[in-house]
């Protein structure tokens, strides 16, 4: 994956570095591998010591992912989907009438065929935010605002993750416009927050989860709410060491009086 540091990657091509395997070690080597002892020890220098910096590397990885696994998993309740969920979600969702009004509205000139064929290219978030919810939205600026400009986004890099706080008034429009500016700006798109209470049918909730959403959980008693805000901390430092950025707005909610004050406990 490509979070894998090139401290790991080093690992694959130390093979010099490793140490000659033992007799132990070679006569486990032909167990695994199926591989005759006497073959193995003709070709110690060689083959015998790839093999074992393979078993070596191999047993490695499957840590690291076994590892990883079991700290994602703690977050299934509020992480948006993973890649490999994309395809088939979108394959069940896009019959919906609310996505095919989506679907129709970003693409007005496309057949049923051409809009399913989109859809059919998309396998991860990035394609389906780039091949269809980019231009949703700038469906959305032609047809209900006079511009879109931006500023500062050049003095960002590129491959750095971010965490953004703002205030909102369509927290799914306006964290859709962060990601075009973003996009366009080739840095990297963020994950969102957003209320469960705001998700709770199913068309919105994959709608949400299709677009890097993850979730705040709401109506939750206090000991819950503890329990839950310290999951979400995590979850945040997660992604930004998985070289996630991050949106989340500045205070619960949309303010009802025009003031925009932070509220202290998101800091």
């Amino acid at each position: 994956p490509d979070s894998v540091t090139a401290e790991r990657i080093a690992i694959w091509e130390s093979a010099e570095e490793l140490p000659t395997p033992t007799l132990a070690q070679l006569k486990k080597l032909s167990e695994i591998y199926q591989v005759p002892l006497a073959k193995i020890e003709e070709t110690t220098t060689n083959n015998a010591k790839k093999l074992f910096k393979l078993d070596w590397s191999l047993k490695y990885f499957v840590l690291y992912a076994s590892t990883k696994n079991e700290i994602v998993s703690k977050f299934d309740s509020i992480r948006p989907y993973h890649d490999s969920e994309v395809h088939e979600v979108l394959q069940t969702f896009h019959r919906h009438p609310m996505f095919q009004a989506l679907l129709q509205f970003t693409f007005p000139d496309k057949s049923a065929e051409e809009i399913k064929s989109v859809i059919d290219e998309c396998y991860s978030i990035f394609d389906f935010q780039s091949k269809v919810i980019y231009k949703s939205v700038h469906k959305v600026m032609e047809k209900s605002t006079d511009g879109f400009s931006t500023s500062g986004f050049d003095e960002l890099e590129r491959d750095k993750p971010y965490f953004y706080l703002s205030n909102h008034r369509d927290i799914i429009l306006d964290t859709s416009f962060i990601n075009v500016a973003l996009y366009d700006h080739e840095l990297i798109m963020t994950a969102s927050a957003i209320g469960d209470n705001l998700v709770q049918k199913s068309f919105l909730m994959a709608l949400a989860k299709l677009n890097r959403s993850f979730l705040v959980e709401r109506s939750l008693s206090p000991r819950e709410m503890l329990l839950s805000s310290k999951k979400l901390s995590e979850y945040l430092k997660f992604l930004l060491s998985e070289n996630q950025s991050i949106w989340m707005a500045q205070r619960e909610g949309r303010t009802k009086d025009g003031s925009d004050k932070t509220q202290q406990g998101v800091l």
